[in-house]
């Protein structure tokens, strides 16, 4: 669920709300499609005219993206993630939770990865491999392995709702 609001000029705002008046947003792309097509809806829903939802699914996936990143440094901070291909590979009989993948990762190392264990959950973030090393304070990062904990649990339900928004 992702939140949405109006700020003070009546503009729709995703992932926060500056007036009390908000809605929750399903990650699901019949309901954001509907939201997007018919603001009458969210109009309904915020208790006030009816914004301009044409860009929603737009700000939408920019807003996923961040959190993806936000929640990517949390789960660096919290000492969750393996990175580099190497150390990914070796550490896949130990206990890890899922792989992620780059956008950009070519499919070489994605096979070699899956190809060492394919039992574990991968997912594709949608970061570059100079995104993820920016984040991670690293060179470029095609791959990263995470052990289970929170913060792992809370990038993967994000990962899930970019999923099914394609």
């Amino acid at each position: 669920m992702i939140p949405l609001g109006l700020d003070r000029g009546g503009s729709l705002l995703v992932g926060q709300n500056e007036h009390l008046r908000g809605m929750w947003l399903c990650l699901n792309p019949t309901c954001l499609q509907r939201a997007a097509e018919e603001p009458r809806h969210v109009a309904k829903a915020i208790r006030n005219r009816p914004p301009d939802t044409r860009n929603l699914p737009s700000m939408v996936q920019q807003y996923l993206r961040s959190q993806v990143a936000v929640q990517l440094q949390y789960a660096w901070r919290s000492g969750v993630i393996v990175h580099g291909s190497q150390r990914v590979m070796n550490c896949l009989n130990e206990n890890i939770s899922a792989v992620f993948f780059a956008a950009d990762a070519g499919a070489e190392i994605k096979a070699r990865t899956l190809k060492k264990n394919s039992s574990i959950s991968n997912y594709i973030i949608p970061l570059s491999c100079a995104e993820i090393g920016t984040l991670l304070r690293r060179g470029p990062r095609s791959v990263l392995a995470l052990r289970p904990g929170r913060k792992t649990q809370s990038l993967i339900e994000t990962l899930r709702g970019w999923d099914s928004l394609g």
